[in-house]
């Protein structure tokens, strides 16, 4: 990329970066450190004309971790919009930030209203 002078890199990390989600503390942390990776890289690689940034979703459904909205008891209703993520929407998430080169060293929370 940086001999091309040209690229994207997008990072999916979770709302667990910010100290969110069901997850255990080791995960949280994980997903904290690839964050601040991202925003590291992200200005390291700027003169390069490569983009760096993470796609952080909260509940995403129809996955091995959370398959659907009944497995855990209230989970729907603790997301304000009353529903998971959908793969799809964290696939929309990362081809915006593939497509669009003047963002980066941001992180976009895919999260239904989820704090």
């Amino acid at each position: 990329m940086k001999a091309q002078k040209w690229g994207r890199i997008v990072f999916v990390s979770s709302i667990a970066a910010y100290g969110g989600g069901i997850n255990g503390c080791h995960y949280a942390a994980s997903k904290g450190g690839l964050m601040g990776m991202m925003k590291n890289l992200s200005t390291t690689l700027a003169p390069y004309n490569i983009s760096v940034n993470d796609v952080a979703p909260a509940m995403v459904g129809n996955t091995g971790m959370v398959p659907h909205g009944d497995g855990v008891p209230g989970l729907v209703d603790s997301i304000p919009l009353h529903r998971l993520c959908e793969p799809q929407e964290v696939a929309n998430a990362v081809v915006m930030y593939a497509c669009t080169g003047f963002a980066t060293g941001q992180s976009l929370i895919i999260a239904g209203g989820l704090k």
